[in-house]
């Protein structure tokens, strides 16, 4: 079942994208001087206390209910800890374009897996194909056909990628399944169950007691988990409890588009032909999936 577009929807889904394409620069400083799951552990924890403070500002508390924790380790682990580490090992090793296009497996691999294991407002149909497959030609379009030619020269940084996009298709599959709570519970409790699966990943992989960052990578954490982890967690979820995971997938081909805005903003820089026409055609394709029916 459709439903219309509305601005919440629009505002919600443009101020993930902004968060989102600002967070490859950050972790690229990040990570200078402080290693990979380390970094995700910190941006985590960053995150569960801004939500927490959140939270009891809104007057709300965790629940003990087992589950609720089930449900929060599964998806904190799926939709965070997990993804954070594939994508940023595989990004060590392949340039950001051919990540772009293979984060590009997220949208189809969200509306495929919603169409078997969502709820019936999540069907796929032609039109919500030809969307989806609209916003992939256009990031093709944006980066370059020829950088598809840079395909296959690191099989498994690749991968490690692909595989991080299949987790967050999974995850915004699973967010339609979450306990009838409200969000700012939600958001709390799955950052805590992500922050507590990082936290032996990050000792076990990194040994971090005897690492030095500097002050850039401090600030750098702290700009990762206050916006594109924390803040966006709350917009998450209201993006697809709201309009579905389909509408959600969408903002993963607006975050290179965005990446041209900010070169605007700061670097004066003048986009082609090609970025605006990316744009358009991703813009279509949003419109093309639409939001489907609210969950709450």
């Amino acid at each position: 079942m459709k439903q219309h577009l509305r601005l919440t929807h629009f505002g919600a889904l443009f101020a993930l994208v902004m968060f989102w394409s600002l967070a490859f620069v950050m972790l690229k400083i990040a990570v200078a001087s402080i290693p990979p799951a380390t970094a995700a552990l910190a941006r985590l924890l960053v995150a569960a206390l801004i939500l927490w403070v959140f939270m009891r500002l809104k007057g709300n508390q965790l629940s003990l209910k087992w589950d609720h924790w089930r449900y929060y380790l599964l998806l904190g682990f799926v939709a965070n800890t997990l993804p954070f580490l594939l994508v940023l090992r595989g990004m060590q090793h392949i340039e950001a374009g051919i990540g772009a296009i293979l984060m590009g497996a997220m949208p189809v691999a969200t509306v495929i897996l919603a169409h078997f294991f969502s709820d019936s407002a999540e069907r796929l149909n032609l039109r919500k194909w030809t969307g989806v497959l609209t916003g992939l030609a256009a990031i093709i379009l944006l980066i370059g056909p020829s950088a598809l030619s840079e395909l296959g020269k690191h099989v498994f940084a690749e991968l490690s990628v692909v595989s991080g996009a299949l987790c967050f298709a999974i995850a915004a599959v699973l967010t339609r399944r979450a306990p009838d709570v409200p969000i700012s519970i939600l958001s709390t409790g799955v950052m805590v169950a992500a922050a507590i699966a990082a936290l032996p990943i990050a000792v076990f992989f990194d040994w971090p007691f005897d690492i030095a960052p500097t002050t850039e990578a401090y600030i750098a954490v702290v700009w990762l988990g206050i916006f594109p982890t924390g803040l966006a967690t709350l917009l998450y979820f209201f993006v697809v409890l709201q309009a579905g995971t389909g509408f959600f997938a969408m903002s993963n081909y607006l975050v290179p588009v965005a990446g041209v805005f900010w070169g605007m903003l700061f670097l004066n820089e003048t986009p082609g032909w090609q970025s605006l026409l990316a744009l358009s055609m991703i813009l279509f394709g949003i419109w093309l999936v639409g939001p489907t029916k609210a969950k709450r």
